[in-house]
């Protein structure tokens, strides 16, 4: 593992660590180090808290690891790491999986609405404290969709409310695809994020993948998510 980049796997919305419990097992089975996220707007009760405490809290984790970094983010998560990896230099790749990948200033957030499929954003409640939640059954109808229903089973135990901020302006002055290499993988059957609008945020990056996945390959296809993440992660240059 000496030899190797750590993979930071970086979830979406409504989701938190417990949706890389497939992929974490064949990256360790590969070799690879990999650290989870419970990033702060998925446990937030207090809805000010936005992307920028996200980013934030993914910097301070990254700067407590040793060695070279590739984050990959997942749906949300792509903005996240968009953000978070601005000025780091142990950073050699991003990866951005069925993920937003905002430029700097643009309000992410109204571009990622733009991009759901009529369904998904269907299924999206607005919470009398002002979080938003996601129905559990339109979510694992469109988000594991290619997923047997035992997995479906953990989403639905699982997904929890998150804040979104206030502001759905919110924005990053600065991106770090700009100055990171960067692969994109789009998942050709997602029946949560478009994928013209994921070919469209690809059109970006380095690199791009595009594979049948639905939007959450790293349940429904895991060896298949992970054989991307290790190939990069032992790539000598980024």
């Amino acid at each position: 593992m000496a030899d190797t980049k750590t993979v930071v796997l970086v979830h979406g919305a409504w989701c938190g660590d417990w949706i890389f419990w497939k992929l974490k097992s064949c990256l360790e089975k590969r070799g690879i180090r990999c650290v989870g996220t419970n990033l702060p707007t998925g446990g937030a009760n207090d809805t000010s808290v936005s992307a920028h405490d996200d980013a934030a809290y993914l910097r301070d984790l990254i700067d407590k690891i040793d060695g070279p970094v590739v984050l990959a983010g997942k749906s949300y998560g792509g903005a996240v790491i968009s953000g978070a990896g601005v000025d780091r230099s142990s950073i050699a790749h991003l990866v951005y999986i069925a993920a937003v990948m905002p430029q700097a200033g643009e309000p992410f957030q109204r571009t990622m609405r733009a991009s759901l499929t009529l369904e998904f954003a269907q299924g999206i409640k607005l919470l009398p404290d002002g979080r938003f939640a996601m129905d559990v059954e339109v979510g694992a109808r469109c988000a594991f969709s290619q997923a047997p229903e035992n997995d479906r089973d953990v989403w639905r135990r699982e997904a929890r409310p998150m804040s979104m901020g206030r502001d759905p302006s919110i924005a990053f002055d600065r991106v770090a695809w700009g100055a990171v290499p960067s692969t994109y993988i789009v998942c050709a059957e997602d029946k949560a994020i478009n994928p013209t609008a994921q070919r469209a945020w690809a059109a970006r990056a380095t690199h791009m993948i595009e594979a049948p996945f639905d939007h959450s390959p790293g349940v429904s296809h895991p060896d298949a998510v992970a054989d991307i993440l290790s190939r990069i992660a032992r790539a000598p240059n980024g």
